[in-house]
C-alpha cells in the first residue's frame, strides 16, 4: 500500500450477508439521484443493453428527461431530451442490443419519439401518429440492426373506434406512415410491444366487446409486414388488466395477462413458437380474489419468467422451452402488501423481478434476482428506510448486472403535480464463480473535493479480492498513481486525498479505474479542485 493512501474497506451488513455463497446473495451499491423532487415528475422508464448501458427517462413539467448509464459505470447527469416540446406524458423508453436506445412519449396528443444512436447523442424528435387523431401508450422496441418499431393507442378525434396503430422505420431510415393493426369496428386498448434481436415484432392488446374483453396480438416477421391479429385468450372468459408480451431471440414470443373467471382472477398465457401458431392459453397462477400486473420476460434460450400479484403477494413462474409452465412460487415478503411487479431476463437466464411493497405507512421498492442456474433470492429492500419509493422498474445485462429506477413520490392533493423525484440503484445478480470475485460498479463521493479533503471511492465485491485502482488524467491519459487495495465481500470504500503514493494531485480531471483480476474495469471521473 502506498504510505500516503488512506484506505478504508467496509462490508456493510446487509450487503455481505450470505456473500460466501455468491451464487445465492445478490450484491447491491447504495442508490443514487436522477432527478430531485419536482412537480410534474412522472415514474421513470428504464430499458438495458446486453453491454450494460443503460437509458432512464420520465416526464417533467417541461420536455421529458433521460440519463444514461455506461456500462458498469456511473450515470451521467440527466438532461432534456433534446429538441423536446414541454408537456410530455405517457414516457417509455427501449433499448437496442447495441447499446442504442429511443425514448418516447406523447405531446399535443401525439406520439413522439427519439432515437439515440448507440454512443451518440439523441436525433432531432419525430411525431408518428397523424395530427387528427389523439394518441397514448406508446410502445417501442428495437432490433440489432438499428431498426426500430412502435406501437399506440389512437382515437380519432371526431370519434370512433380506438385503434392501435404501428410504424417503423428501417435502420438509418425514415419512419414509415402509421398503420391500423387492429381490426375495423374493433374497440382496441392497452398496447404492448416485444421486439426480438432480428426484428420480429409482436404487439399485443386488449379488445373490448361490451362487457367481454379479449387478449388479441399481431405478429410481424422481421422486417416483413404485419399479420391479422387473431385471438390470444379464450373466447368465453374476460381479459380486464393490459396484456404484455416479450420476444426471444429466435423470434418466439410469451404474452400474458389476467382475467376474470367467476368471482375470481387468475394470470393466465399463450406460447408461440418461432414462425409458429400461438398456442392455448394456459393458466399461471391459481385463482385469487386480486390476482393483476402479470408480466413477462425471455431468455436467450426462449425460457420465460412471469410474475405477477395474488391478493397482495408477488409471484412467479417459469417455462422452459417445449415445457409447461412450472407452479408459481412466492416473491415478496410476508408483511407486505406488494404489487406492481415487473421482470427483465438476459441471455444467460439471469433474471430479476422488482415490485412496489406496503407495510403500515410505509411504501417501499423491493427485488428479488434469479440466477441462470439457481432460484429467486429472499427479497431485498433497495430503497431507504426513510423515503417513500414506488413504481421500481429492472433492467439486467449479460453479465447479471442489475440496474434498477423508481419514483419518489412527493405528496400532495394533485398527483401529476406534486414533486416528486426519480433514483437508480445498480448490482449484480451472482458471481460466476465464487474464486473470482466480480466488481460491481464504481463511483466517488464527492466526484470533486478540494485538497485536504479528500473523495471516498464506493465499490461493490461479490467476494474478497484484490482491486487494482488506477489514477490517470483525462486531459492525456498520463498516469497520475497506482495502487491495490485487499477488497472484502460487500461494499467497499477507499479514501482518495491529494496524493497518490508519493505523487500529488494537481488540480484538474481524473478518471479513476478499478480492477479486479480477470474481470472488466470500471471507471469514474474525479475533479480535483485548487486549493483556496
Amino acid at each position: 500500500m502506498p504510505p500516503r493512501a488512506v484506505i478504508t474497506l467496509t462490508a456493510l451488513g446487509t450487503l455481505a450477508a450470505g456473500v460466501a455463497t455468491a451464487a445465492a446473495a445478490p450484491v447491491w451499491l447504495p442508490p443514487v439521484t436522477l432527478a430531485g423532487a419536482a412537480p410534474g415528475t412522472g415514474p421513470p422508464a428504464l430499458a438495458g443493453s446486453p453491454a450494460g448501458r443503460a437509458v432512464a427517462a420520465w416526464a417533467t413539467a417541461g420536455p421529458p428527461r433521460a440519463a444514461v448509464r455506461a456500462p458498469g459505470g456511473p450515470w451521467f447527469l440527466a438532461g432534456d431530451v433534446p429538441g423536446a416540446a414541454r408537456g410530455a406524458t405517457d414516457v417509455d423508453v427501449a433499448a437496442g442490443p447495441d447499446g442504442s436506445a429511443i425514448v418516447s412519449w406523447v405531446a399535443g396528443g401525439r406520439v413522439v419519439v427519439a432515437v439515440r444512436p448507440a454512443g451518440r447523442r439523441f436525433a432531432r424528435p419525430v411525431a408518428l401518429s397523424a395530427a387528427r387523431a389523439v394518441a397514448a401508450a406508446p410502445r417501442c422496441g428495437l432490433a440489432a440492426d438499428g431498426e426500430a418499431v412502435c406501437v399506440w393507442l389512437a382515437e380519432p378525434a371526431g370519434g370512433g373506434d380506438p385503434a392501435i396503430q404501428a410504424s417503423q422505420r428501417p435502420p438509418d431510415g425514415r419512419w414509415d406512415r402509421p398503420l391500423t393493426l387492429s381490426a375495423a369496428g374493433e374497440r382496441a386498448f392497452a398496447p404492448a410491444l416485444g421486439v426480438g434481436v432480428g426484428g420480429e415484432a409482436v404487439a399485443v392488446w386488449r379488445r373490448d366487446e361490451g362487457d367481454r374483453h379479449l387478449a388479441r396480438g399481431s405478429v410481424r416477421g422481421a422486417g416483413g409486414e404485419w399479420a391479422a391479429p387473431q385471438d390470444l385468450s379464450a373466447a368465453g372468459e374476460s381479459v380486464f388488466v393490459e396484456p404484455a408480451v416479450a420476444v426471444g431471440p429466435r423470434g418466439e414470443a410469451v404474452a400474458v395477462w389476467t382475467l376474470g373467471r367467476g368471482g375470481n382472477a387468475v394470470a393466465q398465457g399463450a406460447v408461440r413458437p418461432p414462425s409458429g401458431p400461438w398456442g392455448s392459453p394456459e393458466d399461471l397462477s391459481r385463482p385469487g380474489r386480486d390476482v393483476r400486473g402479470a408480466r413477462v420476460a425471455l431468455d436467450g434460450s426462449g425460457a420465460a419468467v412471469a410474475v405477477w400479484a395474488r391478493e397482495g403477494v408477488v409471484q412467479a413462474a417459469a417455462r422452459a422451452p417445449g415445457s409447461g409452465w412450472r407452479p408459481p412460487r412466492d416473491l415478496s415478503q410476508a408483511g407486505w402488501q406488494a404489487g406492481g411487479p415487473r421482470v427483465a431476463a438476459n441471455a444467460r437466464g439471469d433474471a430479476v423481478a422488482t415490485w412496489s411493497a406496503v407495510q403500515g405507512t410505509r411504501f417501499a421498492v423491493q427485488a428479488a434476482v434469479r440466477p441462470a442456474d439457481g432460484d429467486f433470492s429472499a427479497p431485498d429492500t433497495l430503497s431507504p428506510d426513510v423515503q417513500s419509493a414506488t413504481a421500481p422498474v429492472p433492467a439486467i445485462d449479460a453479465r447479471g448486472g442489475v440496474v434498477v429506477a423508481w419514483q419518489i413520490p412527493g405528496g400532495g392533493p394533485d398527483p401529476d403535480l406534486a414533486p416528486n423525484g426519480v433514483r437508480a440503484m445498480s448490482g449484480l445478480v451472482s458471481a460466476p464463480a465464487p474464486d473470482r470475485p466480480v466488481l460491481v460498479d464504481l463511483r466517488p463521493r464527492p466526484a470533486r473535493f478540494r485538497p485536504p479533503g479528500a473523495t471516498e471511492l464506493r465499490f461493490a465485491l461479490t467476494g474478497a479480492g484484490p482491486v487494482a485502482i488506477e489514477v490517470r488524467r483525462a486531459r492525456d491519459g498520463r498516469p497520475a498513481g497506482a495502487f491495490t487495495v485487499q477488497g472484502r465481500a460487500g461494499l467497499n470504500r477507499v479514501r482518495l486525498a491529494g496524493r497518490v503514493g508519493e505523487r500529488r494531485l494537481a488540480p484538474g480531471r481524473y478518471v479513476v479505474t478499478a480492477r479486479a483480476p480477470g474481470g472488466p474495469p470500471r471507471s469514474a471521473a474525479v475533479v480535483v479542485l485548487r486549493r483556496r
